[in-house]
């Protein structure tokens, strides 16, 4: 697999409670000087990210649209909230120009073996999101083998687009096992095994490094959430940080990176 291929699987995460204007303007900016995905946000940043993007786009490539999509947090990061909330957070997303909506699970439903609630909430929010990709993010290091399965096999059943392991904020007190906080080759596999070919999965939490995205797409993950992704790229490309990824590869322009 290419390097620029594996950049098209990762979504760009920014989603630190400290973050300022000029980390979303950075990371729209390395998403399209990567050929990331796409940008990972919260829902306040949507129409500022579309803002930037655009507007770098448009600079580099007249009457062109910006490639890189928006992903967009839900109920962020704890999942409890209640649908009604959650729905109505789904739609301001979409209105301010969300492409796509990671939705947090509730946690305290699975734990619970309130699977009917849960199923209901999933079932509500693929209604109101219409034709919009969603992904529901699992928290697995906060649940057995058998609450995975289950769940991911329910979220299939309602339509959910993919699986997501992680929000990269589990806490090591609450987990099943403390050093394994985010996305483990274990999990994907598990979840790969039990749902439909065309149910896809998101790996993150924890993914620094080249070696490791490429180990997770092997075990089945289609997309990568990371924080790290120019660093990643640069790695794997051999090349200091400051280097676009169209100098790496001996591109005149970084048109054919897009």
């Amino acid at each position: 697999m290419k390097t620029t291929d594996i950049a098209q699987r990762i979504d760009h995460t920014v989603l630190k409670p400290t973050l300022s204007h000029s980390d979303i303007e950075q990371a729209c900016r390395e998403a399209l000087q990567f050929g990331f995905y796409s940008v990972c946000i919260p829902p306040a940043w949507v129409p500022y990210a579309k803002k930037i993007l655009a507007t770098d786009r448009s600079q580099q490539f007249p009457d062109s649209i910006s490639p890189v999509k928006i992903v967009c947090v839900v109920d962020f990061p704890l999942g409890y909230g209640s649908t009604a909330a959650r729905q109505a957070e789904c739609a301001q997303a979409l209105s301010h120009g969300a492409d796509e909506l990671d939705i947090v699970s509730n946690t305290t439903w699975i734990k619970s073996e309130a699977w009917d609630y849960w199923t209901k909430d999933l079932d509500a929010l693929r209604k109101s999101c219409e034709q919009t990709p969603l992904k529901i993010i699992l928290e697995t290091a906060y649940l057995n083998d058998l609450e995975k399965k289950t769940a991911a096999q329910l979220a299939a059943s309602c339509g959910f687009d993919f699986i997501k392991t992680s929000t990269g904020y589990a806490l090591p007190q609450l987990a099943q096992n403390p050093e394994k906080l985010g996305a483990t080759h274990a999990d994907i596999q598990l979840i790969r095994d039990c749902i439909p070919e065309h149910t896809k999965i998101k790996a993150s939490g924890g993914i620094r490094n080249f070696a490791e995205i490429v180990g997770f797409l092997q075990a089945g993950a289609d997309r990568i959430g990371t924080s790290s992704g120019p660093r990643i790229i640069t790695e794997a490309l051999g090349q200091p940080s400051h280097v676009s990824l169209g100098q790496a590869l001996g591109q005149d322009t970084p048109k054919e990176t897009y």
